[in-house]
């Protein structure tokens, strides 16, 4: 069996592709970064505008078509103190599945607001209390099913985001990468791209 799941942007790919994805049950995940302010502050499109209402709006679209999307977020300092109400928007929306990508120094990323001293010890504060929201609301949690998995686990545990052919993502120059979508960014010394 062969399991496929796309990370789109949610409004044009629903209605030049959605027909396809239903058809050969690709799972679909949505980048979402949190409540409205801290998701604009950080998917914006070329004129400066927030993504929130697009990504919502696709979000709602592609649910209500059956697909059943899960969320994909970046972590960064400004959601660690608002748990609660992006929980909230989560099972507002009626999302099942969440991923989280820590906000992480890599490729063309030089700064994370995580590793900012005020914010020292907020990220188990934020897994703690998310924790407790997700086993109350039925929320899969890809982190915590993968620690838990890996605890009870003999035989070696594999992470899609470094084992080669779990992910194969595309930028929009056509370079590829067999790894974690941030690796697009990586360039090495010499300008080319090792992944």
């Amino acid at each position: 069996t062969c399991t496929s799941t796309v990370l789109p942007g949610t409004t044009v790919m629903w209605t030049t592709a959605g027909p396809q994805l239903l058809e050969y049950n690709v799972r679909v995940g949505v980048s979402l970064d949190g409540p409205r302010d801290i998701h604009d502050k950080h998917r914006v499109y070329r004129n400066g505008r927030g993504t929130f209402d697009h990504t919502v709006r696709g979000l709602r679209m592609l649910r209500e078509a059956g697909l059943g999307p899960g969320v994909i977020s970046v972590v960064t300092a400004d959601l660690l103190s608002r748990v609660e109400e992006f929980h909230d928007l989560l099972n507002e929306e009626q999302v099942r599945w969440l991923g989280l990508n820590v906000e992480e120094v890599e490729g063309v990323h030089r700064e994370s607001t995580l590793l900012r001293p005020e914010n020292e010890g907020q990220w188990s504060e934020f897994v703690s209390r998310l924790y407790e929201l997700s086993r109350g609301s039925g929320l899969y949690v890809r982190e915590f099913e993968q620690y838990l998995s890996a605890v009870g686990s003999r035989g070696r545990v594999i992470d899609d985001q470094s084992e080669p052919y779990s992910i194969l993502s595309f930028d929009t120059s056509g370079n590829f990468s067999t790894f974690s979508p941030e690796l697009l960014t990586v360039v090495g010394e010499s300008g080319d791209r090792p992944y």
